[in-house]
């Protein structure tokens, strides 16, 4: 998959304009690792204007197809709360165990630490 390839080496240049205009098309026609790294300049706002909503759009379709990376982040999302999604230990949890049950490695391995995370 060329565009896929070259989107890549865009989005790791930082030449987020050029990746987003390769990967959102895959993006669209249902490459997971493409809906990934979308989410994931939403999430960060590499290339234009940060967009949490937009950012879990793309994570969750990413994350049905069961791609760790955005099992994992979008996790993360909501352990931690993010520009006006609240912080939902249990949503948190859900996709953590999602990412777990694929073997994402950057998982956090219980619930205790979600626990621990979500309060501190």
């Amino acid at each position: 998959m060329p565009d896929l390839e070259k989107g890549l080496a865009a989005f790791n240049n930082q030449d987020y304009t050029q990746a987003f205009t390769l990967l959102k098309p895959l993006a669209e026609q249902g490459n997971a690792e493409s809906q990934c790294i979308i989410a994931s300049m939403y999430h960060l706002g590499l290339g234009g204007e940060k967009m949490i909503l937009e950012a879990i759009k793309w994570y969750i379709k990413s994350a049905q197809q069961g791609y760790g990376v955005a099992l994992n982040n979008l996790a993360g999302i909501y352990l931690c709360g993010a520009d006006g999604v609240a912080a939902d230990r249990t949503e948190a949890e859900k996709w953590f165990q999602k990412a777990r049950e694929q073997g994402f490695s950057h998982t956090p391995i219980s619930s205790e630490y979600v626990n621990q995370a979500s309060i501190a």
